[in-house]
């Protein structure tokens, strides 16, 4: 679901080849390991857009920023990685 939320300030990169690519369809679990309930972000690719990815603990969701031709779109939140992986790829992904 969109949420008016954005990444905090104080988390940093997690450098990896990314959490997510729509170019694969693959999810890296090692990634989604790795920043799950710390401060740290993650890039998803894709073709048509870009997002930056999070756990926010303070209200236990993924929460993923939608940047398209380096303009902030809007903030997409969800309980599950797969849901929202889900979500976003059925509104920014392929057609």
């Amino acid at each position: 679901m969109k949420a008016e939320i954005r990444l905090p300030d104080n988390f940093t990169e997690y450098r990896s080849d990314g959490i997510f690519s729509n170019l694969t369809n693959e999810i890296d679990y090692l990634v989604v390991k790795a920043i799950k309930y710390k401060p740290l972000s993650a890039a998803l690719t894709a073709w048509d857009y870009f997002g930056v990815v999070w756990w926010d603990d303070d209200i236990g969701y993924w929460c993923v920023e939608i940047w398209q031709f380096n303009k902030y779109k809007t903030t997409h939140i969800s309980e599950s990685f797969e849901d929202l992986i889900q979500e976003i790829q059925e509104k920014y992904g392929y057609k």
